[in-house]
């Protein structure tokens, strides 16, 4: 089973006891975590009512939204939810979901997106809910359990996925959604998944005056913003080729001040435009072409590079190669630690 978890205004309530003894745990020196804790701590807030503002209030929780170290510190908090995960699995409370014959079990943090996957037995399902039930109150965040969902395999019987449910009180479904913007789905993946990139891109266009803008306008918008849209997916995965071939017809149009009510002509061929500079073209790119270019870079790094941290467990299992030691540091100290039991004066 897979779980996709939601948390409630997750950078809101972010304890600070918690964050003081996470930057403790993993060794910051205490210079930099008094530093860290005063540039948290030193906040303040008032509440304007009809247009005047309150008495000025210290807040004991959350971060900045929008401030650069806010999810760094979110990061620490979730890797100690991690090493507990690990020591829940090494301890036999959880049966993880493991890659082949490498004995990798995965498990997807970042930020706050978090998908958990586990043998769906009740064994599990208990040790998943003392677990989260553990980290919110250390840590102060709330799961919404409405938002969040669970999906099993095909093998799973009817019975015990509504005893799992019920259990976690996480409604079960069919389509996890979107992970980091991408959507989730088993099996192969029609093209109309892909089609909200498209309307990305063409709601961005609509918001242009084409005619209003000069042909070298077009295309440094083209280059610059809409074409920075499906680069993002163009990175891990190969798009549907009809997808990136309307893509493309969309930049064409914007590019020659074409439109649904109005045709124009296109002077030049798509190809030619595509074209470097140095070759009589205008630099732009095409999207299905450069989508075959990531992925030939992907595969290339892939075998002949050892920097992707994944790369080992594709290996281990499609290519019969030997997995290193993905063993990772366990932790016991801190499952019984409250957090918000620390104490609040730090020497600042």
């Amino acid at each position: 089973m897979a779980i996709k978890l939601d948390l409630d205004k997750a950078f809101d309530k972010l304890d600070w006891g918690c964050i003081y003894h996470s930057l403790n745990f993993f060794g910051f020196p205490p210079c930099i975590t008094n530093i860290i804790m005063h540039c948290v701590s030193s906040t303040s807030m008032s509440v304007i009512i009809n247009g005047n503002a309150g008495i000025i209030f210290q807040p004991s929780r959350g971060v900045r939204q929008g401030d650069c170290i806010s999810p760094y510190l979110f990061i620490l908090i979730l890797e100690l939810l991690h090493l507990q995960i690990e020591t829940e699995k090494d301890q036999g409370n959880w049966s993880p979901l493991t890659f082949g014959t490498s004995g990798f079990s995965p498990d997807c943090f970042f930020a706050d997106d978090i998908i958990l996957f586990g043998k769906a037995d009740s064994k599990t399902a208990t040790s998943i809910t003392n677990t989260l039930h553990q980290f919110c109150s250390w840590s102060g965040q709330e799961i919404s359990l409405q938002k969040s969902k669970i999906m099993f395999s095909k093998n799973t019987s009817p019975s015990l996925r509504s005893q799992i449910s019920n259990q976690l009180q996480i409604n079960e479904t069919n389509n996890l959604g979107k992970y980091l913007g991408f959507p989730l789905k088993v099996g192969r993946q029609p093209s109309s998944d892909f089609n909200f990139i498209l309307d990305k891109v063409r709601n961005k266009l609509q918001g242009w005056k084409a005619s209003s803008l000069s042909l070298a306008g077009r295309k440094t918008l083209i280059q610059a913003t809409t074409f920075a849209i499906p680069n993002y997916y163009c990175q891990f995965t190969m798009l549907p080729k009809n997808i990136c071939e309307r893509i493309n017809k969309a930049n064409r149009a914007f590019l020659w001040s074409s439109s649904q009510s109005k045709k124009k002509i296109h002077l030049v061929k798509w190809s030619n435009v595509t074209k470097p500079t140095t070759r009589g073209g205008l630099g732009l790119k095409s999207t299905w072409e450069y989508n075959k270019s990531t992925m030939a870079k992907l595969n290339w790094r892939l075998l002949k590079e050892n920097k992707l941290s994944w790369g080992p467990l594709i290996k281990a299992k499609y290519f019969n190669h030997a997995p290193p030691n993905l063993a990772r540091p366990r932790i016991n100290q801190f499952s019984s630690v409250n957090a918000r039991n620390l104490e609040k004066g730090w020497d600042v």
